[in-house]
């Protein structure tokens, strides 16, 4: 007798661990940017789901790529900007999105779909996760006092590669970026010209051009977020973020920075970071899921009130903060959207040669 109890026993041990095994809970493992996400987003997507996430955080697309590469990265899930994804894409580290699986996708907007073509010309690779601009930061009553009875310019570009100006506002400091593209590229599209057009040629003339505000640069920065807070310099290119961490700190601080971010009427160079599934990813089904339940409006909505930037999804602008989908600079209008260029890939051989002839413009004061 006590044999058949043990027997039911074990019986029962045994078909409660298979039922367990059946209803498991999976995982899905994520790699995005440092505080690129709302506090509560892992969490709620574990109770939503059932899925258990792992979230890791890197500071660099080169960092990423690196582990990429490998082919063993264990991610299921990545953040890459779209210009280093359109890199990986063409080395075949991204497997194609099952749409059918992704019904959240009809929240995005076209536009901005339209764009991330430029790293993803068949739209089967990546999707967008939040977007931004690069242009230039201005301190507003340093740089009015410093023009003196100089208007403003029709062409806010002016402000940074018009001698015009600049020779005016030395005087209170001007930043460039210390990214060879980033600054070509604006140049171009000031110009009127392809923002990527980094031929030979071209990249002679805007040196040639250029030289006339070399002299008037202060610094060269990726980030200039102190300069700008501390009112150590008044005209800074950088990234949108940027410019706002930058207001906001100098309001921390009780700094004095009237800090505005300028997006010219021309336009200006458009980011957009993606996400993207590993080709080995191991848990490609709640991969999916997670790049769903980022598409819901109120999960992406409570991102961008963390992060301060803005999202692709036209369904979740209402919940996003006031002060955020009311600014034009964050939420730029359909015209102005229009207007931006994303950044596209280069290949090494133009790499090369934008970075020498910026090593030239820079050398030569």
């Amino acid at each position: 007798m006590k044999k058949q109890q043990l027997a039911v026993k074990l019986a029962a041990v045994v078909m409660g661990l298979s039922v367990a095994g059946a209803f498991a809970a999976g995982k899905v493992n994520i790699y995005n940017w440092q505080d690129y996400i709302a506090d509560n987003t892992t969490k709620d997507f574990q109770k939503e789901t059932s899925i258990t996430p792992k979230y890791d955080v890197y500071d660099s697309n080169e960092t990423l790529q690196a582990k990429l590469l490998t082919g063993k990265s264990g991610y299921d899930v990545v953040h890459p900007s779209m210009d280093f994804a359109a890199k990986q894409i063409k080395s075949g580290i991204y497997m194609k999105l099952d749409k059918t699986k992704l019904p959240n996708l009809a929240n995005l907007n076209p536009t901005m779909l339209e764009k991330l073509k430029a790293a993803d010309p068949t739209g089967e690779y990546l999707l967008p996760y939040m977007w931004g601009t690069a242009a230039f930061g201005i301190n507003v009553d340093k740089v009015k006092k410093a023009l003196g009875s100089e208007p403003m310019p029709a062409d806010m570009w002016e402000l940074v590669f018009n001698p015009k100006y600049t020779s005016k506002l030395k005087s209170c400091g001007i930043s460039f970026m210390e990214s060879a593209s980033d600054v070509y590229a604006m140049y171009n599209i000031y110009k009127g010209r392809d923002m990527m057009d980094f031929s030979k040629e071209t990249l002679e003339a805007n040196n040639k051009e250029l030289a006339a505000v070399r002299k008037d640069i202060k610094v060269f920065i990726q980030a200039p977020i102190d300069l700008l807070a501390n009112g150590d310099v008044c005209v800074a290119m950088g990234f949108n973020g940027d410019v706002y961490i930058a207001r906001d700190r100098a309001k921390e601080a009780k700094k004095p920075q009237n800090i505005e971010y300028v997006v010219p009427n021309k336009g200006t160079q458009l980011w957009i970071d993606v996400m993207a599934i590993p080709k080995d990813s191991k848990n490609v089904a709640e991969a999916h899921q997670w790049i769903n339940y980022i598409m819901k409006p109120e999960v992406v909505a409570a991102i961008s009130n963390k992060v301060n930037y803005a999202n692709p999804n036209t369904k979740a602008t209402p919940m996003v903060d006031k002060k955020l989908r009311d600014d034009p600079k964050i939420y730029l209008s359909d015209e102005a959207l229009g207007k931006l260029q994303p950044k596209k890939p280069m290949e090494a051989d133009t790499q090369k040669r934008v970075t020498a002839a910026f090593n030239k413009f820079k050398t030569s004061k």
